[in-house]
């Protein structure tokens, strides 16, 4: 549990989860759940469904139909590959793919058929550097790339359209937490090219499971829609490779529910992100502790400068009962699962995973909680003298 008050007005921390979402209340959703009753449609684009896709067009800025929903991001991603580009097939089976991302990326990428080939991320963005992988010299072999937001940083469009046209190699975005970023400036990050969404519980956005494909490509939203619905469209032949995807009236419930409280929930992680900005700039952590809008307002991160800071931070956090993450591991490449596949040298991996610890956040973290982790990280840094 979070913290709790002693008579002497002091905050006595059990512990502080490392993430407590916070989704609709039962109220919030009772009039959207007594329509499922009434139209006795669960599933398979009912009118709920519909009513949220155009929803998330809107919220994303559009008045065009831009947003397939799915039953979670990794069907999300699955629909977006499979419509942009299909199977693996023929002599292009390579999909060129960031090390450092959750893992959900890499098992709806061998989902689709496709061997995984781990590539590096800069050491600024935290992503892949589509100049680079222009002159990668497996490109004769790979017939698909998928670039990782991480974090919710959203990625440009413009730069992978750029790789596209050069390489003829299509691209999907896997934007699992760039909701926000997306909404915030639709112009750079909503585009032709496919971005995957997920409203895990853990995101921002949340229908518990579910998850979206976003494109302004009309006709690549209706291949992943198939995509997701076991390649059906308009009858029940098999036209294209597919999965079940689809998003359930009851978790479109809880979509609508969220997008009708979207501003104040946006209102309450500005306020815990200025909360951790606040103190730690009181307290000279500068940069190195990262929040909205620099990333997604679910995720709250220390960069320490050095191993040795991080460890010290981490048993610093550890004994303050204040939980931590690192949220990709160490980069797939050292799953156990992954750990033969195919990559490049990673030092931009190997130098930022292990430094980069996941922190406590939510919506209605308080200022006592956040001060207790800001505590704890100047400890932790100060042991080693950073």
């Amino acid at each position: 549990m979070f913290g709790v008050a002693t008579p002497g007005g002091q905050m006595d921390i059990d512990r502080i989860p490392v993430y407590r979402p916070r989704l609709p209340t039962a109220d919030a959703i009772h009039a959207y759940l007594a329509t499922i009753d009434s139209t006795r449609c669960y599933s398979n684009f009912g009118p709920l469904e519909r009513q949220l896709a155009a929803e998330l067009s809107r919220l994303l800025g559009s008045t065009e139909a831009i947003t397939a929903t799915a039953s979670t991001g990794t069907a999300a991603l699955i629909g977006a590959i499979l419509g942009r580009a299909g199977r693996a097939s023929g002599a292009r089976r390579v999909c060129l793919c960031p090390s450092y991302t959750f893992v959900a990326t890499a098992a709806a990428i061998e989902g689709c058929g496709y061997q995984l080939h781990f590539v590096d991320v800069d050491a600024s963005t935290w992503s892949v550097d589509p100049d680079r992988l222009m002159t990668h010299p497996s490109l004769a072999e790979v017939g698909l790339v998928v670039a990782v937001a991480p974090y919710g940083r959203a990625l440009a469009q413009e730069p992978w359209r750029r790789f596209e046209t050069a390489t003829g190699i299509p691209v999907v975005i896997d934007g699992a937490a760039a909701f926000e970023s997306l909404a915030d400036n639709p112009r750079a990050h909503i585009g032709p090219i496919p971005v995957a969404l997920s409203f895990h519980a853990t995101k921002v956005f949340g229908t518990g499971e579910g998850g979206a494909v976003v494109t302004t490509d009309g006709d690549l939203l209706m291949r992943a829609i198939q995509a997701m619905n076991f390649g059906f469209m308009g009858s029940r032949r098999v036209d294209t490779a597919g999965t079940n995807g689809k998003m359930s009236e009851y978790h479109a419930a809880v979509g609508l529910a969220e997008a009708s409280g979207w501003e104040a929930k946006r209102a309450a992680y500005a306020r815990v992100s200025a909360l951790y900005r606040d103190g730690a700039s009181q307290r000279g952590l500068g940069t190195r502790l990262i929040v909205a809008p620099r990333i997604a307002s679910c995720y709250a991160l220390y960069e320490a400068e050095s191993l040795a800071e991080a460890a010290a931070v981490a048993t610093a956090l550890t004994e303050a009962r204040a939980e931590h993450r690192y949220w990709y591991g160490l980069g797939l490449h050292r799953e156990p699962y992954f750990v033969n596949a195919a990559r490049d040298p990673l030092p931009g991996v190997e130098a930022l995973a292990p430094r980069l610890i996941g922190l406590p956040a939510g919506p209605d973290l308080g200022p006592s909680e956040v001060e207790h982790v800001l505590a704890a990280l100047s400890r932790g840094r100060d042991r080693t003298g950073t």
